[in-house]
């Protein structure tokens, strides 16, 4: 019976998702709960006794292999009734085959190094005693990981190869294209020719993006093999003749081992330092390369807004030049060649240009300055003398009030006549009161009292007129964010337009975590927060009105209560919760109240982030040892693993507005924060790097709502933590605040409704 996602196998292999499907059983991704890490496990379901004993030998035998390019066999074991089960390493990463749909031919480099890989795993395996025949080398049992290692995976197929030579019933299977011609019964048993068969067929799909003529039509006669000089001309003519020599049909015509064809690509001298890197044996790819990071990828999303008056931008910083890439399809290179031509002619005209003293002022006024960093003037206003309040909202004569933000014509800022507030007393009970209705006098008007323990809080009237306003930047001009501007870690609110900031929280513990309703009416956040942490203990999730100015404890307190989000409906609030001794993700329905544990104390998740049409959580876990990014629905249940980073801790997750990225903090064992996106189609094999500018760490980011934008956290060094507006194709990157104070968990404000 197939296993499912949330299945636990043998009392300990915990199921997250099927990888593939095969006719001898399925391969699955899971999580060994012993050692906490991750696995992938090879199932058997055919009942031949014959098959199940070499499943056994070859389980035994793969379980001493220890090489840099071979995933480990760790355990092996048989269920009575239902299967056998094969226990290895998980390879996190990309497998070759997808990365050359995507991308077509590879650079030459590129496909020597894994060349180089390969026949290294192939040479270990056949010099065991017996030799091991894997019979499956094709693209997509080459796997690859965001560090650049490569693997030859899957040894569903592997042979042992016995004094007769022969294969037992059952494991029969060819991949057309690249299995050899003695795999299809034609020429006798197979051996380690077939498989430098199969990794020749492999390098000439990387070098062409094609796959070679099958091995049976090419016997047949009604196919011949298509040279690869004729599909990519600039490959050396010598390196082609000794790939197309390895797919000889007859095993007398190719190298008579792995080792000599491995030794023929070497004595091209093709590779830089290959000496060097034949002798440590580590053939790695860039791990820029690795993680394809391709530009055409990342670069998708429409031109942003203009920014707004003295705003300061970054130009993305110039990467190394790599090897230019094959294209996919014939015709593509006419079309980069008329964008050179294209680029070319608008260098001319920018050059001359700049050269007339008319035309140079002209763009001196209209282009920003790109590549300095300029600080912002703060227009911070100080608060009124007697520190009065309308929770939240202070009173600042000399700054426009909070604005309401619209797309269409609205109301002007109003004018004040008169404020009076006094900040209620701290009461964890206090209940949103409604907004006063507001006349054209300047008449305070009392609230009613939240508590009997809390004081009178006065609105002031306005006097309204209207006046039209252009649609604000990123589609709403506010960003609420912590900082320590103050002294203690309070809610602050950006304004983009005026480049005003202003205090909306002043709680005496400080506070942090904004997260807005989406009305953009109402922000919860926590206290008592001093920094900014992962976790926050005896922290509550607090909610502040900002129509009525009143405030209360959303969530029945706890020992920590943080991370508040939004449903997008506005009926439910995801957090993080320490209420049961360690990080568990509730959910809290704020019509009937109640409490929902989503984690089931199963294991240590954060970080909870809805998706735009509200039928997921992502969320962060520790259950294979470092913080990964996970998918469920608002029941709890399938959990699914998302990121597939390998080492690397990922954190705060949040959805494009249009669901289609995840876009979420990274950090290397070695180096610094920085932003990826991943596309949820390709489930977190694919990663791009948004990042423009070299040394600048950034976390934390928020989705304007028309999803052209980012406020994000970044730093440089030891640097205070200042905000930045980042375009959401990485392009273009503005800092917006610059001092000495710790800026960061910014929220972007929804469009406000009624």
């Amino acid at each position: 019976m197939p296993l499912e996602p949330g299945n636990l196998l043998q009392n300990r292999y915990r199921i997250l998702e099927v990888l593939g499907h095969g006719g001898m059983g399925s391969i699955y991704h899971a999580v060994d709960e012993v050692l906490q890490v991750e696995v992938a496990i090879k199932e058997n379901l055919f009942a031949s006794p014959e098959y199940a004993e070499q499943f056994r030998q070859e389980a035994r035998l793969l379980a001493t292999l220890r090489h840099p390019n071979l995933p480990r066999v760790t355990d092996y074991f048989v269920i009575e009734g239902q299967g056998q089960y094969l226990i290895m390493d998980y390879i996190p990463g990309i497998d070759l085959k997808d990365r050359i749909d995507r991308e077509g031919a590879l650079p030459l480099h590129e496909v020597l190094t894994i060349a180089m890989a390969l026949c290294e795993a192939l040479e270990h395996l056949h010099g065991q005693q017996p030799p091991i025949i894997h019979r499956d080398v094709k693209p997509a049992n080459v796997r690859i990981t965001p560090e650049g290692q490569v693997y030859l995976v899957d040894f569903g197929l592997a042979k042992l190869g016995g004094a007769d030579q022969r294969t037992l019933t059952g494991a029969q299977a060819v991949t057309p294209g690249f299995s050899s011609p003695e795999q299809y019964g034609t020429s006798g048993h197979t051996d380690a020719r077939s498989d430098l068969y199969s990794l020749a067929a492999t390098l000439y799909m990387a070098l062409t993006g094609v796959t070679p003529e099958d091995a049976f039509e090419r016997l047949m006669g009604t196919h011949s093999l298509t040279p690869i000089r004729e599909l990519r001309p600039e490959v050396p003519p010598q390196l082609a003749a000794i790939i197309e020599q390895a797919l000889a049909l007859q095993r007398e015509e190719r190298p008579p081992s792995v080792r000599v064809f491995k030794e023929q690509l070497l004595a091209l001298n093709l590779l830089p330092n290959q000496e060097a890197l034949a002798q440590e044996h580590r053939w790695l790819l860039q791990p820029s390369t690795a993680q394809w990071r391709t530009s055409e990828e990342g670069n998708s999303s429409p031109e942003p807004d203009a920014f707004p008056p003295n705003g300061k931008t970054l130009a993305p910083q110039a990467q190394p030049s790599t090897q230019p890439q094959m294209p996919k399809r014939r015709g593509k290179g006419r079309l980069v060649l008329s964008g050179l031509l294209v680029l070319t002619a608008l260098l001319i005209l920018a050059v001359g240009a700049l050269a007339h003293p008319v035309l140079r002022a002209q763009l001196d006024q209209a282009v920003p300055a790109l590549g300095t960093v300029e600080a912002l003037p703060q227009a911070q206003a100080p608060l009124a003398t007697a520190q009065m309040w309308l929770y939240g909202l202070p009173w600042q004569p000399t700054t426009a009030p909070l604005p309401v933000v619209s797309p269409t014509a609205s109301p002007a800022p109003p004018s004040p006549t008169l404020a009076a507030a006094l900040r209620a007393t701290a009461s964890p009970t206090f209940t949103t009161t409604a907004p006063p209705t507001l006349s054209p006098t300047a008449t305070p008007t009392a609230l009613p009292s939240p508590t009997p323990s809390a004081t009178a809080v006065l609105v002031t009237q306005f006097t309204l007129t209207p006046v039209a306003q252009p649609t604000p930047f990123g589609q709403s001009g506010a960003i609420a964010f912590a900082s320590t501007r103050s002294g203690l870690a309070q809610i602050w609110l950006y304004d983009i337009a005026n480049q005003t900031f202003r205090p909306l929280t002043n709680e005496p513990d400080g506070a942090c975590q904004p997260a807005w309703s989406p009305d953009g009416q109402r922000l919860a956040f926590i206290t008592p927060c001093t920094r900014n942490q992962v976790r926050y203990e005896n922290a509550r999730i607090m909610l502040l009105d900002l129509q009525s100015g009143t405030m209360e404890v959303l969530v029945p307190p706890s020992q920590g209560d943080y991370d508040p989000a939004w449903s997008p409906d506005g009926n439910f609030l995801a957090f993080t919760s320490l209420r049961d001794g360690h990080p568990q993700i509730y959910l809290y329905n704020l019509k009937t109240q109640s409490l929902t544990n989503l984690s089931q104390n199963a294991y240590d998740d954060f970080m909870p982030a809805w998706s735009p049409d509200g039928a997921q959580l992502a969320f962060i876990s520790t259950r294979q040892g470092v913080y990964r990014i996970y998918l469920m629905p608002p029941s709890g249940q399938p959990q699914q693993g998302f990121s597939r980073s390998g080492n690397k801790r990922n954190l705060h997750p949040t959805w494009s507005p249009d669901g289609v990225y995840l876009l979420y903090s990274q950090t290397p064992s070695q180096g610094i924060p920085m932003l990826v996106s991943a596309p949820l189609a390709e489930q977190g094999l694919v990663e791009h790097s948004l990042n423009p500018a070299l040394g600048i760490a950034m976390a934390d980011p928020a989705y304007s709502p028309d999803g052209r934008w980012l406020a994000v956290e970044g730093w440089q060094g030891a640097e205070a933590h200042d905000l930045y507006l980042l375009s959401s194709n990485g392009q273009t990157l503005r800092q917006i605040t610059a001092d000495e104070a710790l800026d960061f968990d910014p929220a972007w404000r929804p469009k406000p409704t009624p």
